[in-house]
């Protein structure tokens, strides 16, 4: 019986079944200098990834502090459009945001970023001043209290953050949540 019990862990520990949520980490970056990402076919400012000597050497949101990831499904009507499915993603932390977007004292444009999971770059995007109009074509980042809303404004694209990666890891370490209200 013992040495079915071992056969079992082991074959289990292979299949991932024994993997800790360690293994899962998902941070964001914001990067060191401006990475170019304008196409001229749309002329907008499309997904990009940066790669590891672009990024600042500190997470500006660590794993440890992501609390929940909220994906917000909802149907509203757009004056001269039938009726639209919008895509909320919201990243919930333990701890304030909005001072340190403040301390960055970010221009109209904001600063680029990048959502890593275990290394890899899910998607790049920018994190906005909040007193911003601007719109780009790409992942935009609203930090307020300890939640930062990203909302991509695309229909020519696959939204790049509707990742299987990205789901699974926070999937695994129960920080997903789904939602489909009416608004």
């Amino acid at each position: 019986m013992k040495t079915l019990l071992l056969i079992f862990s082991i074959l289990a520990y292979q299949l991932g079944f024994g993997q800790s949520a360690a293994t899962c980490k998902i941070e964001v970056y914001l990067l060191k200098k401006y990475v170019k990402c304008w196409d001229s076919t749309y002329r907008t400012c499309r997904n990009f990834t940066a790669p590891r000597e672009d990024w600042q050497d500190t997470a500006f949101i660590k794993n440890e502090e992501i609390v929940g990831y909220t994906f917000e499904k909802f149907r509203t009507k757009i004056p001269r459009y039938k009726k639209v499915t919008r895509r909320i993603h919201t990243i919930e932390t333990s701890v304030s945001l909005t001072e340190r977007v403040q301390k960055l004292n970010l221009d109209m444009i904001g600063k680029q970023f990048v959502l890593v999971v275990n290394g890899e770059v899910i998607y790049g995007g920018y994190l906005m001043n909040p007193m911003s109009s601007i719109s780009f074509m790409t992942i935009r980042a609203v930090a307020d209290g300890n939640y930062m809303e990203l909302a991509y404004n695309s229909t020519v694209d696959k939204d790049p953050r509707e990742n299987e990666l990205l789901f699974n890891c926070l999937k695994q370490t129960n920080r997903f949540t789904y939602s489909n209200k009416k608004r």
